[in-house]
């Protein structure tokens, strides 16, 4: 595991943490692709927009980015229960009754 994503799963519960120890090399792949999709959408709905309302001072530009950013934020438990029912699909994690709620 790379120092970045260590320091990132120290910010999970327990039990996160606990189901991650125990994920088969497919499975981490599935979430790292599951990460890479949040990184696409990161950019498309909150870094690109906002850089663009910095740089254009142009109203429309603004009222755009604004929108887009409010979607981000609204759409960040969806990502958030994503993640966990990722988690909780593993084959460890399944064994031993981790639910998404529970996580």
């Amino acid at each position: 595991m790379s120092k970045t994503s260590r320091r990132w799963w120290q910010l999970q519960s327990p039990e996160m943490r606990e189901v991650y120890a125990h994920l088969s090399n497919t499975e981490k792949a599935q979430l790292q692709c599951q990460g890479g999709l949040y990184g696409v959408w990161c950019g498309l709905t909150f870094a690109i927009p906002l850089s663009n309302a910095i740089v254009f001072h142009n109203p429309t530009v603004i009222a755009i980015a604004a929108v887009l950013i409010a979607i981000h934020l609204a759409c960040l438990p969806i990502w958030r229960r994503r993640l966990k029912r990722v988690m909780c699909a593993s084959t460890w994690a399944q064994e031993h009754g981790f639910t998404p709620e529970q996580i």
